[in-house]
């Protein structure tokens, strides 16, 4: 059975949108997408108690992967590329103008981003720190 888990939490903007998750543990999930209003990224937390709202840029997003509760990536529209220390969201880099929808990472610890028109991106650095 499925429940609207965000249906209690006012707090939350009603005009946000999600196109993405990723669940570290049941007490760790984050959920991506818009805010239909602004058009701004925004990104949501979830503790295990309560949801937590971040703004997240200028844009979407449609991809977030998370490597650690400290060490987050998330990206959308314009090819922007965030990172989350654990704190807040920052942006990364940009290094395409493509969006990028999802992210992975392979057994070497290299990240790997897909998007629009083809777009596949290598992050030539350990994903992992």
């Amino acid at each position: 059975k499925w429940t609207n888990v965000t249906a209690d939490y006012p707090a939350l903007p009603t005009s946000n949108y999600y196109f993405s998750l990723y669940a570290l543990s049941k007490n760790d999930i984050w959920a991506v997408g818009g805010n239909a209003t602004s058009n701004a990224g925004s990104a949501i937390h979830w503790n295990g108690t309560t949801w937590t709202y971040y703004e997240v840029g200028q844009t979407p997003l449609y991809g977030v992967y998370f490597i650690s509760p400290e060490n987050g990536w998330a990206a959308g529209e314009g090819g922007y590329i965030y990172h989350f220390n654990g704190t807040s969201w920052s942006l990364h880099s940009q290094p395409t103008k493509n969006v990028i929808v999802d992210f992975s990472e392979d057994s070497e610890g290299i990240g790997w981003a897909t998007g629009f028109d083809g777009t596949i991106l290598k992050y030539n650095e350990n994903f992992d720190e």
